[in-house]
């Protein structure tokens, strides 16, 4: 009687144990999403406000086909920024997204910005955070890019790249501008 009881509260305990361990699981999901849903509440209502600002500045002006331009970069942007409420998109449409993104920049910015973009085709079908590359986008516009006096250009490329000690193949993105960088003491506190 005593193995059994024993047998029951070491059971009792493992399903104590696996329960608290999903609850936590749950709860960490829960938060990386809330952490996700305050960065892109963020982000949106300036951009929004600068992005109609402009296109009434366009409207004003007689600039038609401008105006067209950027409200359906605009509408593109919200329509995969929104996506159903979903977590992950495909890297093919946060490329679309930062693309749309990155038209609406450059019809505000003028000759000052332009961009290139390369992805290896295999990786479009990847899942990934929806809305990762923009906020990324949006510092090195702000602060490379609109230091410069020249011509700012930002690449951003996707590839597979090989761990060395496993063998493993990663998605690898790298976004980069052609803007004054950071100096090293600031880099350092960082």
């Amino acid at each position: 009687k005593k193995y059994r009881n024993k047998k029951n509260k070491s059971w009792n305990q493992g399903k104590r144990i696996k329960t608290l361990v999903e609850e936590n699981k749950q709860s960490e999901r829960q938060k990386r999403k809330s952490e996700l849903d305050a960065l892109q509440a963020q982000i949106n209502p300036h951009f929004l406000y600068n992005t109609l600002d402009s296109i009434v500045w366009m409207g004003e002006a007689g600039k038609n086909k401008e105006v067209v331009k950027m409200t359906s970069s605009l509408a593109k942007l919200f329509r995969i920024s929104i996506n159903k409420g979903r977590e992950y998109i495909t890297l093919g449409q946060e490329i679309e997204h930062v693309e749309s993104y990155l038209v609406i920049q450059q019809m505000r910015y003028g000759d000052k910005l332009s961009y290139k973009i390369e992805v290896e085709q295999d990786l479009l079908s990847t899942r990934i955070i929806k809305i990762l590359l923009q906020p990324i986008i949006e510092n090195a516009i702000y602060h490379g890019i609109k230091k410069l006096s020249g011509e700012g250009l930002i690449q951003i490329r996707a590839f597979k790249k090989q761990d060395e000690k496993t063998g493993d193949y990663f998605l690898t993105i790298e976004i980069e501008d052609n803007g004054p960088g950071i100096d090293e003491l600031i880099l350092k506190k960082i």
